[in-house]
């Protein structure tokens, strides 16, 4: 007898976004989606996204894939599911061109939007990602 783990695991999620919803904040999101005829960033309307526990983490260096090193400043998970933008040649749902605004108002460069994958809907089933600083 099989054990659908994929229903186990999205229980989990739902209970556990259950009792933390009043830990819960919510992030504005802006989806890159492009490039202008001057090779300037393009991004679609900010939309607000909820259920996302924000960790305020202050932590070690890191090299991104721009080569560029930051310090993380926070780490947000994402408890609701995140509707991909759709846009071609971005990383759904999160990119790293994308701009995250946590609720004071600051960003920071994108690092390292990951989870563990859900094979129905090939999307993590919590996504999670680091902020960094500047």
């Amino acid at each position: 007898m099989a054990i659908d783990l994929i229903s186990i695991i999205n229980t989990g999620i739902g209970l556990a976004a259950d009792l933390t919803s009043s830990l819960q904040g919510s992030v504005t999101h802006i989806a890159w989606i492009g490039k202008d005829s001057f090779n300037k960033p393009v991004y679609d309307n900010p939309v607000t996204l909820t259920g996302v526990l924000i960790e305020l983490k202050q932590e070690q260096k890191i090299q991104i894939s721009t080569g560029r090193v930051i310090t993380t400043k926070a780490h947000l998970t994402f408890l609701q599911p995140i509707t991909p933008n759709g846009a071609t040649g971005r990383t759904e749902p999160i990119d790293e061109r994308d701009k995250l605004f946590l609720p004071d108002g600051t960003t920071g460069p994108i690092h390292r939007a990951e989870g563990f994958m859900n094979p129905k809907t090939i999307r993590p089933f919590v996504l999670e990602v680091w902020l960094g600083t500047g």
